[in-house]
């Protein structure tokens, strides 16, 4: 019963983070969703894109154990390739789609034991909770990107 109620949270979590998210996202105009604050930092669409990125692998995870990573390089050019609000927001529903499904079907029989497929020792557990906290990590930075523009309102009514 703990398993299924566990389930349930951590496919709700990983829809409310993409919900909020995709609405920060959209609340930018086109120009505050695609630059760089301040000409140095990464734009929106890219934190936006990234989460698709982990989410996929996470999925991926879920399914086979493994994850393949991307090196530096190739992942810039990927997550790059996403330089629209709707081609990131297209990116992250789809990987987002597939990491609920593998959750979905995940076993969590085995949450306490210990992996590294992201280079640090982690429980299982804490790998699926890693999408809903990551993506909601960078949609703090949409909120405040979003504050940087004068805009006060809180956008998560709107989901």
């Amino acid at each position: 019963m703990i398993q299924i109620e566990l389930k349930i949270h951590l496919l709700n979590s990983i829809r409310r983070s993409r919900s909020l998210i995709i609405g920060d996202l959209q609340a930018l105009n086109r120009d505050q969703a695609s630059t760089s604050p301040g000409g140095k930092a990464r734009p929106a669409v890219h934190f936006v894109s990234e989460c698709g990125y982990v989410n996929g692998m996470i999925a991926d995870f879920c399914q086979s154990g493994e994850i393949h990573r991307l090196s530096l390089e190739e992942k810039r050019n990927h997550l790059a390739s996403f330089d629209t609000v709707e081609k990131a927001i297209n990116y992250l529903s789809r990987e987002t789609d597939r990491l609920l499904e593998a959750v979905e079907h995940a076993d969590l029989s085995n949450l306490s034991e210990a992996c590294s497929p992201l280079g640090r020792m982690m429980s299982r557990l804490e790998v699926l909770e890693l999408p809903a906290m990551h993506m909601m990590y960078h949609d703090g930075q949409l909120n405040y990107i979003q504050s940087l523009h004068g805009d006060e309102e809180i956008h998560w009514g709107k989901e």
